[in-house]
């Protein structure tokens, strides 16, 4: 599944990181437990956020993207890689990014399947974002 920049939260991230109208503001990465597919119109309600005892969400700072190309011209913004270890059974959906001081949700994904993890498993999740 491709990501989706959801309306709630993208106008405010677009203000802070395109038009620099703010310093440079801090992302948060949840992980998301229900088979819930992301559209432009999605609020914070939609997602259920992983409950495990092993996870927690995830601050992306500022200072820590990577700015490039991807080879073919097209810009690229890279996280390095966020891993949670797992305590219990647990299936994951997606992930979404909210604003971490509006906590609205900027963008979401849904992966093509869903992963299910059982206790001492690891996810590990690198973000890349590609604009073409």
């Amino acid at each position: 599944m491709s990501l989706i920049g959801v309306e709630e939260g993208i106008n405010g991230f677009l203000e802070q990181f395109m038009l620099n109208k703010a310093a440079s503001a801090n992302l948060k990465l949840h992980l998301y437990t229900n088979n819930f597919t992301p559209a432009a119109g999605s609020v914070l309600a939609n997602f259920t956020e992983c409950a495990d005892s092993g996870y927690s969400a995830v601050t992306l700072t500022g200072s820590s993207w990577t700015m490039g190309t991807d080879g073919g011209g097209n810009s690229q913004a890279s996280y390095p890689q966020q891993s949670w270890t797992f305590n219990g059974s647990v299936t994951i959906y997606g992930y979404y990014v909210t604003d971490a001081a509006s906590g609205k949700v900027c963008w979401a994904e849904k992966f093509s399947a869903s992963l299910a993890f059982t206790a001492g498993q690891q996810l590990g999740l690198t973000l890349t974002i590609t604009l073409s």
